[in-house]
């Protein structure tokens, strides 16, 4: 009797991954080529090249190239980094244009893989179907727009009902597509003002939910209209607010949001905006001294809030932050062996420290300069870090001499000859 032929374990794919790029575009259920082709495990390229050589076999309602909007749009809800350098307007493939692409393929693997999702385009379907509540308030939203928010609100409602638990990834999508399109719709319109309360409500919904791609779709959707019609204080005050929550679900994703949110800032020259954002993610990075890998976010994003502040023309504000970058970045450093790295991290600390005396020396702050280069001594004699000692007495003994403090100076020598003859490093 012949074994029931099952499908082969490097093919199979955990069902809920496949549900979660199932998408709603146009009012089709649709997959994206990128995320076919890694199901494939073929480039996207023969993917897209393969489908080009079967036109005839993929009519309109088989397949569909995005607009730009719509790739914006993506981006916005899966995050702008995770595309790469994607230029190509991307093509969506419906169920039938699905089963299709494992004709033109010709490989087991497709196959195989577009047997479990055609089960997943089923599941969705029957969902639906034996909800329909949901699927008549979903579709049924437009018809309802003048109380955007009552419908809305009912709509989530009826999600949490048929759930009982936050949104799963498959309603999410569905969700989302349906919200999208009524919102585009009133953008067609020019009533921006629909669309961006609209926008507000799922936002607000999502925050609550605490969802995290609901929140960067609809949150980068608001910050958009809020720049749009130069609406700054509310695009800061709803921006930092969404990093803060971010932070909590997770870190990653509020990395990538921040530095997509600082090409925006730079951009128009928000420097001190950019600034402040950088600021809430160092803070976070700062508060983890038990992670020895925050060191090379800290040293990143100190860098370019340090460049930040100077365009902004706050040199007081750069030099206390860039001292305070380097200091926690000597601490960790010292808990790392030696390695390439570990030197071009040391390159890194020490731009961070010339950029703050530089200031301080041009400023005319003796005595803050003296000060910093102190507890900078002081700080590298405890981690033992004798290379970069060596350096910084040198400085310090030099604005000593400017400034005729010949006592402090020999008080100096001595200590630092001391120090580093216990260290024996004097040769």
């Amino acid at each position: 009797m012949k074994q029931k032929r099952t499908l082969a374990s490097k093919d199979f794919i955990p069902q809920e991954v496949i549900e979660s790029k199932i998408l709603l575009i146009r009012g089709y259920k649709v997959m994206i080529d990128r995320d076919l082709a890694a199901l494939y495990q073929v480039r996207t390229s023969h993917l897209t090249r393969q489908v080009r050589r079967n036109i005839d076999r993929f009519p309109n309602d088989f397949m569909l190239q995005l607009t730009k909007k719509e790739f914006e749009n993506l981006k916005c809800q899966f995050g702008t980094s995770s595309w790469g350098g994607t230029r190509k307007l991307p093509y969506a493939f419906t169920e039938n244009g699905v089963a299709m692409l494992s004709s033109v393929l010709n490989s087991k693997t497709a196959i195989r893989v577009n047997i479990q999702i055609m089960r997943a385009f089923t599941r969705i379907r029957e969902f639906l179907s034996t909800h329909k509540e949901l699927a008549d308030r979903l579709k049924g939203l437009e018809q309802k727009i003048g109380k955007h928010e009552v419908a809305i609100q009912a709509i989530f409602k009826a999600i949490q009902q048929l759930t009982k638990r936050p949104m799963s990834d498959i309603i999410l999508n569905v969700a989302v597509g349906h919200f999208l399109q009524i919102i585009e719709q009133h953008e067609a319109e020019n009533d921006f003002k629909a669309a961006a309360r609209i926008t507000e409500v799922l936002l607000e919904r999502f925050r609550r939910e605490k969802n995290i791609k609901g929140i960067l779709q609809f949150g980068k959707k608001l910050l958009d209209y809020f720049e749009e019609k130069k609406q700054t204080t509310k695009a800061i005050k709803l921006r930092n607010a969404l990093v803060e929550e971010l932070l909590e679900i997770d870190v990653d994703s509020t990395h990538k949001f921040v530095l997509d949110s600082l090409e925006k800032l730079v951009s128009s020259e928000s420097y001190l905006n950019a600034a402040n954002l950088c600021g809430l993610l160092l803070d976070h990075y700062l508060s983890d001294e038990e992670n020895v890998e925050t060191l090379k976010y800290v040293i990143q994003l100190g860098r370019t809030q340090v460049e930040f502040y100077k365009n902004a023309r706050l040199p007081s504000v750069m030099e206390e932050n860039a001292l305070r970058y380097a200091r926690y970045a000597v601490k960790q450093l010292s808990k790392i062996a030696d390695t390439p790295q570990k030197a071009a991290y040391q390159e890194e600390i020490g731009y961070l420290l010339d950029q703050a005396f530089e200031s301080q020396e041009e400023r005319k702050v003796h005595f803050e300069l003296l000060e910093s280069l102190e507890n900078l001594l002081n700080l590298l004699q405890e981690v033992n870090d004798k290379q970069t000692y060596l350096k910084y007495v040198d400085q310090l003994l030099i604005s000593l001499e400017t400034q005729d403090k010949k006592e402090k100076a020999l008080e100096v020598t001595v200590e630092s000859t001391t120090f580093l003859l216990d260290s024996a490093v004097i040769t």
